[in-house]
C-alpha cells in the first residue's frame, strides 16, 4: 500500500509498464531500465507514460518474454490489461479514485493508440511488426480481450483513422475466413466476433461501406461471396459443402440423423442471428451504409436469377449457404413493418412507378400482363423520386425468397436427381465386381477400376448425400421455419392488401367477400384470358410474377416436412389459406396455372389425415373459416376444369396430378355436409358442371386405358421373365435387358396411372350418388356411358386374365376394388331412364354377359349384398329391354338417306342444327358433346358457340316426314303378311332373300379329312372353320368345343351387324391369334370387310362390297382408325353396302347341326379302327 499518491503512481506505472527507475528492479523483475530519465525525476507520473511507452517500442525493443511472444503487441496488450484490472480495483470510496483513474485512464489510452500505430504504421517500431501476425493475434485473443480490441477502434475514431484502420483490418480477416477449413476450425467465430466488435460503434458501422472491396464492379454471380469484403462472412453457414460433409459422414442412419440435425438447428440459429446483427449495425448506422448494402444485395440478387434454372451450372451461379443467408437477413429486416400488418402500408405500392428501383425486372415475367403491356402502361408514369427503405428493403426480401430460397429448392431437387443417377452407377459397378472370379480381388487391373472408378464415385456419391442432408436440416429447423413463415404471411397480408378493393386489409379481416368478379354464371369468360387480365386489379397484375412466386414455392416446398411451419399454427394457417382461396377463386388475379397447382398442393397435404388418424391441419379452417368454407367446393372444381392446359411441355401430365390432389381434397371433406350442399348447387350451374364432367371424363378415359394396358404389359414381361429362368423357350422377341426396361417403365407409368384412375373413378362414385341428375344431361349422358361400358369389358371381360400381375399393390392396382367402384357407378344412376338408354345405345361395348360376371365376382369377394347384385341385375334387364326395342326401330326404319345422318356419329339427327361457318348441319346433342372438349366447328376449325348456330328446320321436317312415311310403309307391310308369317313377296323382303336354304348332300367321302374337304368344296365354306366345328383341327376336345361355340357365336353376331343399319364398322373384343385367324376367314365368308385394330389384339369388321383383303392395296393403304379402334365411317361410306348380297349364303350352325351325326360317326369308327390295328401289333410284338 503506497502512503502517497506519488508513490501509488510510481509504483503502479512501473508495474503496468514493466519499467523502473531503479536498476536493482531492473534485474530482479525484468524491467525496463529507464537510465536517462532516473537521472531527470525521482517517481514515474502520468506525464512521462507516452514517453516511456514511445522509447520502449521505437528504441529499445520489446524484451521477448512468455507473455510477450508476439512482440509489440503482446506488450502493449499486457500493459492494456494491468491498467485496466487496476481500474477496476480502485475502490468506489477511494478519496483518490480521481487521480489513480487519471493514470490507468492514461494507459489505457495510450496502450491502445500504440497498438492502432502497430496496424498503420509498423515500420516506425524498432522490432519487426507484421500486420498478417498482427491480425491472426487479434483473432487468437479477442474472445478474452474483446475490451482491448473495442478500445483500440475507439482510438481510431479520436484519430479520424477509422476507414484506414478498417482497410487494413477487415480485408484479412476475410481473407481469412476464405482459407478456414471449417470441418475443424472455429475462428470464423472468433473472426464474426471481430467483425461485430467493429460495428458496435455506430460511427464505425457507418464507414464500412467505403472499405475497398466492400461492393466491386463487374462481378459475376458466383463471385460476389469471394471478392466482396463481406462475402466471406456472408456465406458461413452449415450449407457449405465442406461443413456438410463433415457434419454428415457416410453411413448414417436415421435415427444419426435426426439426432444431428436436432443439435445443428440451435447452431445454425445462433450463427444466422449474429450475422443478422452484423448487418442490422451497418443498415442502421446510417443512409448512406444502408443504401450501400442495399445495393449490394440487389446487385448480387440480379446476377443470380440463374439459380431457379433446373440446368443452371452451380459454378456460375451463388451457392446456397450465401443466398439463404441473405434472405435470413432481409426477411429479419422486414420483421417490423410486416409482422402484425400494422406498418404494410408504407410500403409503396407503385413500385413499379420509379426508375431509381434496384431490382432488374427488366425480362421479368408479369403476374397477369405481357411484358410489353407493363411497359406501356408504366411509359409515361416514371418518376425518379427515392424509394423509402421500408419499401426497398420488402421488394428486395422477395426477390431473394424467390431466387434465394427458391434457389435452395431447385438445388435440392437437382441433388436427389445425380443421387439416384451415381447410386445406380455405383451399383452397377458394385454388381459387376460382385460377379467377378474368386480372387480377382487383388487383380491389378481390377484394384485400377476400384480406384480410378468405384471409389471417385462413392465420394461424390457421399458429398451429395451430404449436401442433401443439411438442406434438410435447415428446411427441417422449425424456429427457424416459423420466423421465415411469419415473414411470408406478412407479405401474404400485403398481397391481400393490395388486390382486395377497398385495400384496408388486415383492418377488414373477416369482411372480404370474394369473388371480386362473379363470373359463375358467364362461364365463357373463364377461358377468355384476354377479359380476365382487362378486369385483373391495378397495380397487381403488373408486378413480377417472381414476388408472388416465391411465396407460393415456399409454402409448396416446405409443406412437404412433417413438422412444418403451418402445424399446429392457426392462426398464421389461417391467413395462408384464405389467400390460396382468394387466388384460386379469382381467376383474374393470376393466370399462372402452375402456381395455383402448387397451392393446390399445399391444400392437399393440408388435408391428409394425421398419424393419429385425426383430419389433416387444415380440415378445421376448411370448416369454419367463413370465407374459405363458402368458397372452397368451387374453387377446386374450376380450377379442376381450368388445369387442362398449363403452357408447358409437360402440362397434359400436369394436369393429373392437380385433379388427383383435388379428388383427395373431396374424399377429404365429402363427410361434411355444407361441401355436398356446396356441390349440388354448382350442379345447378348446367355450362360450369358441363364443363367439369367433361375434364373428368377425358381423363378417367385416358388413365384407365393406360393403366390397363401398362397392366397388361406388367403381366406379360413377369411371366415371360418367370418361363426364362425356367428354361423355357422365349415367347416374346424381347432380350432380357429389353425385357426388364420395358417392365420398368411399365411398372413407373402404371404406379402413377394407376393412382389417378382410383380417384377420378372415385370421384365420379361420389358426385354421381350425390347428384344423379347432373349426369342425364345430353351433352355427358352418352360419354359416360360408354366410358363405363368399355371399362366394365376390359375389368370383366376377355381380357381381364391379361391383366394379372405380381404384387398388384406395387401399383395400387386392387381389380375388384376398382370394378366395385365403376359399378357402382351405374347402380347411382340405374333409376335414371336418360342413362339406362345411354347404356344400351353403347353398341360399341354394352354387354350384358360383363355385368353378370362383374356381379358374380363381386359377390363372390364379399364387396355386394343381396340388394346390390337384385339392383344391378334389374338395371341390365332394363338396359337389354330398351336395347332390343331400340334395335327393332332401326330395322323398321331400314336404310336412312345420308342427309338425315349427324356427320359426325351416323345416327339418324332428331334436333338438326346449322353450323355458321362450314354450313353443315348435326344433331344438336352431338355438337353439345362435341363442344364440351373442343370450342371450334368440326369441320373448318372456327371457333364456335352453341348459341352461334341456328335451327335447320327444313332438314328437321323432311326427317320427321321420312320417320312418318318409313312407318305407314311398315304398317302396310305388316297388313300384307301370310298366316304363316311370311312377308308377302310384293310388298317387302322375303326370307328367302335374307338366307340361302339350306340343302343337305349325301356325302361320297369315306374318311373325315375328305368329308371336310368335300362339305368346303360344295358349301364355299373355309376349310379351316369346318374342322373347327368338327374338332378336326388338331386342338384338344375341350378347346374345340370352344371353337365351334366361337364360331357359330360370331356368326350370329355377324348377321345381326350386317342387318343392323348405320352402323359401319365394328370392332371387337380383343382376341387370341387362332380366334383373329378364324374371325378373318368367317368374314371372308360372309363378304365382310376385316382388318386388325391398331391394338394389335381386335379384329374390325366394316360394311363393303369386297373384303379389304381381296381388295386393292390402295384401300388398305387408306384405311384409318379412330381413337377407338374402329375404322372411322367416312372412309367407307361411299361403298354402297347391300345386306341381302351379304346373307345370301348358308349358315354354318345349320351346316353343323346336320352333319355333326354323321361326322362324329366317322370319327368314332376311325378311331376304334386304330385302335384295333394298334392291339393287332402289340399282340404280334408280343408274340415275336
Amino acid at each position: 500500500q503506497a502512503p502517497n499518491i506519488d508513490e501509488w503512481t510510481n509504483y503502479q506505472i512501473e508495474y503496468m509498464l514493466n519499467v523502473t527507475l531503479t536498476q536493482s528492479k531492473s534485474a530482479s523483475r525484468n524491467y525496463y531500465f529507464l537510465e536517462s530519465l532516473s537521472k531527470e525525476a525521482l517517481n514515474l507520473d502520468v506525464s512521462l507514460i507516452d514517453g516511456i511507452l514511445l522509447d520502449i517500442l521505437t528504441d529499445f525493443g520489446v524484451i521477448t518474454t512468455r507473455l510477450n511472444q508476439n512482440g509489440p503487441l503482446d506488450y502493449l496488450l499486457d500493459v492494456w490489461y494491468k491498467a485496466k484490472n487496476l481500474k477496476r480495483l480502485i475502490k468506489a470510496d477511494d478519496p483518490l479514485r480521481t487521480e489513480k483513474s487519471k493514470v490507468t485512464d492514461e494507459v489505457l489510452r495510450l496502450s491502445s493508440s500504440y497498438s492502432l500505430i502497430l496496424f498503420q504504421a509498423p515500420d516506425m517500431f524498432v522490432d519487426e511488426v507484421n500486420v498478417d501476425l498482427l491480425t491472426e493475434r487479434i483473432i487468437n485473443i479477442v474472445d478474452k480481450y474483446d475490451g482491448f480490441l473495442l478500445d483500440v477502434i475507439e482510438r481510431s475514431i479520436e484519430n479520424d483513422s477509422v476507414l484506414d484502420f478498417l482497410n487494413i483490418v477487415i480485408p484479412k480477416l476475410s481473407s481469412k475466413l476464405l482459407t478456414l477449413d471449417y470441418s475443424n476450425d472455429t475462428q470464423y467465430l472468433r473472426i464474426m466476433t471481430i467483425f461485430q466488435l467493429f460495428v458496435s460503434n455506430k460511427l464505425i458501422a457507418g464507414e464500412f461501406y467505403k472499405i475497398d472491396g466492400f461492393h466491386p464492379e463487374g462481378l459475376q454471380g458466383n463471385e460476389f461471396e469471394i471478392k466482396c469484403v463481406l462475402g466471406p462472412l456472408l456465406r458461413i453457414s452449415p450449407l457449405l459443402a465442406e461443413v456438410a460433409v463433415t457434419n454428415y459422414p457416410s453411413g448414417l442412419i436415421k435415427s444419426q440423423i435426426r439426432t444431428i440435425h436436432e443439435s445443428l438447428h440451435a447452431e445454425h440459429n445462433i450463427l444466422l442471428n449474429r450475422i443478422f446483427a452484423f448487418c442490422d449495425k451497418l443498415v442502421r448506422s446510417g443512409e448512406p451504409c444502408r443504401n450501400a448494402f442495399l445495393r449490394l444485395l440487389a446487385d448480387i440478387v440480379n446476377k443470380n436469377h440463374l439459380r431457379r434454372g433446373e440446368h443452371a451450372d452451380p459454378k456460375k451461379i451463388a451457392t446456397d449457404s450465401f443466398m439463404f443467408n441473405l434472405t435470413v437477413i432481409l426477411m429479419k429486416l422486414s420483421e417490423p413493418f410486416i409482422l402484425d400488418g400494422v406498418k404494410i402500408d408504407k410500403i409503396d405500392s407503385n413500385y413499379l412507378n420509379h426508375e431509381n428501383r434496384l431490382i432488374d425486372l427488366s425480362e421479368e415475367t408479369k403476374i397477369n400482363s405481357t411484358i410489353q403491356e407493363a411497359d406501356e402502361y408504366y411509359k409515361d408514369k416514371m418518376d425518379n423520386k427515392p424509394l423509402n427503405f421500408i419499401s426497398e428493403c420488402f421488394y428486395l426480401m422477395l426477390t431473394y425468397v424467390h431466387y434465394g430460397l427458391g434457389g435452395l429448392f431447385v438445388n435440392s431437387a437437382r441433388l436427389d436427381n445425380y443421387i439416384k443417377h451415381l447410386s445406380k452407377e455405383v451399383q452397377k459397378f458394385e454388381e459387376m465386381m460382385s460377379q467377378a472370379p474368386p480372387g480377382s480381388a487383388n487383380n491389378p487391373m481390377m484394384k485400377m477400376l476400384v480406384e480410378s472408378k468405384l471409389k471417385p464415385l462413392k465420394e461424390k456419391l457421399d458429398k451429395l448425400k451430404s449436401l442433401k442432408l443439411s438442406i434438410e436440416m435447415c428446411l427441417s429447423n422449425r424456429e427457424l421455419q416459423l420466423e421465415i413463415f411469419d415473414v411470408i404471411i406478412g407479405s401474404i397480408k400485403y398481397f391481400i392488401r393490395l388486390i382486395e378493393p377497398e385495400h384496408q386489409y388486415p383492418k377488414n379481416s373477416g369482411q372480404i367477400k370474394i369473388p371480386f368478379n362473379n363470373l359463375d354464371d358467364d362461364v365463357d369468360k373463364l377461358d377468355d384470358i384476354d377479359y380476365l387480365r382487362s378486369i385483373s386489379p391495378i397495380p397487381f397484375k403488373y408486378y413480377p410474377e417472381m414476388f408472388i412466386e416465391g411465396i407460393i414455392n415456399y409454402c409448396h416446398h416446405i409443406s412437404k416436412y412433417r413438422n412444418n411451419p403451418m402445424f399446429q399454427n392457426e392462426i398464421k394457417l389461417n391467413e395462408f389459406v384464405e389467400f390460396s382461396i382468394i387466388i384460386m377463386r379469382c381467376p383474374e388475379l393470376v393466370s399462372n396455372p402452375h402456381l395455383k397447382s402448387r397451392l393446390i398442393e399445399v391444400l392437399f397435404f393440408g388435408s391428409l389425415p394425421l398419424s393419429n388418424g385425426m383430419d389433416g391441419y387444415m380440415i378445421d379452417i376448411f370448416n369454419k373459416n367463413e370465407m374459405v368454407s363458402q368458397n372452397l367446393t368451387i374453387s377446386l372444381l374450376d380450377f379442376y376444369v381450368m388445369v387442362e392446359k398449363t403452357g408447358s411441355d409437360s402440362q397434359f401430365y400436369d394436369k393429373f396430378s392437380a385433379r388427383c390432389h383435388i379428388a383427395i381434397i373431396i374424399e377429404q371433406m365429402w363427410k361434411f355436409d355444407f361441401f355436398r350442399m356446396d356441390l349440388k348447387k354448382i350442379s345447378q350451374n348446367l355450362k360450369f358442371f358441363v364443363r367439369l364432367i367433361a375434364r373428368m371424363l377425358n381423363d378417367t378415359t385416358f388413365l384407365l386405358d393406360e393403366s390397363l394396358n401398362h397392366l397388361h404389359t406388367i403381366g406379360a414381361c413377369q411371366r415371360e421373365i418367370a418361363n426364362r429362368a425356367k428354361g423355357n423357350p422365349k415367347s416374346m422377341d424381347d432380350t432380357d435387358e429389353e425385357l426388364q426396361k420395358k417392365l420398368s417403365e411399365s411398372e413407373n407409368h402404371a404406379k402413377s396411372y394407376v393412382q389417378l384412375s382410383n380417384k377420378t373413378i372415385n370421384l365420379f362414385n361420389l358426385f354421381t350418388k350425390d347428384i344423379p341428375r347432373s349426369f342425364i344431361i345430353v351433352e355427358i349422358v352418352d360419354r359416360l356411358a360408354g366410358m363405363l361400358n368399355y371399362n366394365l369389358v376390359q375389368l370383366v371381360g376377355p381380357k381381364c386374365n391379361q391383366l394379372k400381375v405380381a404384387n398388384p399393390e406395387n401399383y395400387q392396382f386392387n381389380p375388384s376394388e376398382m370394378l366395385y367402384q365403376i359399378c357402382s357407378i351405374f347402380l347411382n344412376l340405374s333409376k335414371e331412364e336418360e342413362f339406362i338408354h345411354a347404356v344400351a345405345r353403347d353398341g360399341r361395348s354394352f354387354n350384358p354377359e360383363c355385368f353378370k360376371r362383374a356381379i358374380h365376382i363381386l359377390y363372390k369377394v364379399g364387396k355386394i349384398d343381396n340388394e346390390f347384385d337384385l339392383q344391378l341385375s334389374e338395371f341390365v334387364t332394363k338396359c337389354e329391354k330398351f336395347k332390343s326395342e331400340e334395335e327393332e326401330e332401326e330395322m323398321e326404319l331400314g336404310e336412312i338417306p345420308d342427309e338425315f345422318l349427324d356427320p359426325l356419329m351416323f345416327t339418324l339427327m332428331k334436333d338438326p342444327v346449322k353450323l355458321p361457318h362450314s354450313k353443315v348441319s348435326m344433331d344438336r346433342s352431338v355438337l353439345k358433346a362435341h363442344l364440351m372438349s373442343d370450342s371450334t366447328d368440326p369441320f373448318n376449325r372456327a371457333p364456335l358457340k352453341l348459341e352461334d348456330v341456328e335451327d335447320d328446320l327444313e332438314l328437321k321436317e323432311k326427317i320427321n316426314n321420312f320417320i312418318s312415311e318409313r312407318k305407314k310403309q311398315l304398317a302396310s307391310n305388316r297388313q300384307g303378311e301370310d298366316v304363316d308369317g311370311d312377308v308377302d313377296m310384293k310388298e317387302g323382303i322375303s326370307q328367302s332373300e335374307l338366307n340361302t336354304e339350306f340343302k343337305p348332300i349325301e356325302l361320297v367321302s369315306v374318311e373325315a379329312a375328305d368329308m371336310v374337304k368335300e362339305l368346303g368344296m360344295h358349301y364355299k365354306v373355309p376349310t379351316i372353320l369346318i374342322k373347327s366345328l368338327f374338332n378336326l383341327n388338331g386342338r384338344s376336345n375341350q378347346t374345340n368345343s370352344n371353337d365351334q361355340n366361337f364360331i357359330t357365336n360370331l356368326e350370329s353376331e355377324i348377321i345381326e351387324f350386317i342387318i343392323k343399319p348405320n352402323v359401319d364398322s365394328w370392332k371387337m373384343t380383343p382376341l387370341n391369334s387362332y380366334y383373329r385367324l378364324l374371325t378373318h376367314k368367317l368374314a371372308e365368308y360372309y363378304n365382310l370387310g376385316h382388318i386388325l385394330s391398331n391394338d394389335g389384339f381386335s379384329m374390325v369388321l366394316f360394311k363393303i362390297n369386297t373384303s379389304l383383303v381381296n381388295a386393292d392395296d390402295e384401300i388398305k393403304k387408306n384405311a384409318k382408325f379412330d381413337q377407338e379402334g374402329n375404322i372411322k365411317p367416312l372412309d367407307f361410306r361411299n361403298l354402297k353396302f347391300d345386306p341381302v348380297e351379304k346373307l345370301n349364303r348358308i349358315r354354318l350352325s345349320e351346316l353343323y347341326d346336320y352333319y355333326k351325326p354323321i361326322l362324329e360317326e366317322n370319327i368314332v369308327n376311325e378311331e376304334m379302327e386304330t385302335l384295333s390295328i394298334n392291339n393287332n401289333d402289340v399282340i404280334t410284338n408280343n408274340k415275336n
